[in-house]
Formats: C-alpha cells, sequence, structure tokens
C-alpha cells in the first residue's frame, strides 16, 4: 500500500493548480499539452466515465461486483480505509479524498 500513496501523491502534484476541488480530473487529449507536462484538464471527470473506469478496475481485478453498485464512493471509502491502514494520519487522507471533516 505504501506504493499507491507515492502514486496518489504523484497523480495529485499532476493535477493542475487552478483545477476543480475534483480527485478525478479529465485526461487530457492535446499531445502538446501532455508534453508541456499538463496530463489532465481543469475539470473533473463525467459521472459515466467514471463509474465505467470503476468497472473495468474490478474486471481487471477479479473484483465480483455482481448485484453491487459500484460509485466514486466505494473507491473513496476503500482508499480511506487502506490509507489509515498503512497509518496515514487523518489530515493527509482528508486532503487525498477531499474530505470536508473527520465524519466524511
Amino acid at each position: 500500500m505504501v506504493h499507491a500513496v507515492i502514486y496518489i501523491k504523484k497523480y495529485l502534484n499532476l493535477h493542475p493548480r487552478n483545477a476543480e476541488a475534483n480527485f478525478f480530473l479529465r485526461v487530457n487529449k492535446d499531445p502538446e499539452e501532455i508534453e508541456n507536462g499538463n496530463w489532465y484538464t481543469t475539470s473533473h471527470m463525467g459521472q459515466d466515465k467514471l463509474t465505467g473506469m470503476l468497472k473495468e478496475i474490478c474486471n481487471i481485478t477479479g473484483i465480483d461486483y455482481t448485484n453491487r453498485r459500484i460509485v466514486n464512493h466505494s473507491l473513496r471509502k476503500y482508499t480511506s480505509q487502506k490509507l489509515n491502514d498503512e497509518g496515514l494520519d487523518s489530515q493527509a487522507i482528508m486532503n487525498v479524498t477531499l474530505h470536508q471533516s473527520l465524519a466524511g
């Protein structure tokens, strides 16, 4: 899980400074922008795209989501739990998951 923390930090460092306060941003499709280090746009990923991506991750990893609703919050909750298990402090977890308070 330590590797996941490194990748999350790298991902967040690639967010544009003026981006919306969303964890999942749209991937930049302009090769020139990507070459300039702008991997993501400033707007959030759409709900349908995110849901499709989560289902694809489940299929690749062998997670059975039959009769289960896979949504953004599922990933957010799982990430929070795993980061907590790795000993990250509450404020760091809130920064990653964009929670406003410890209550969620």
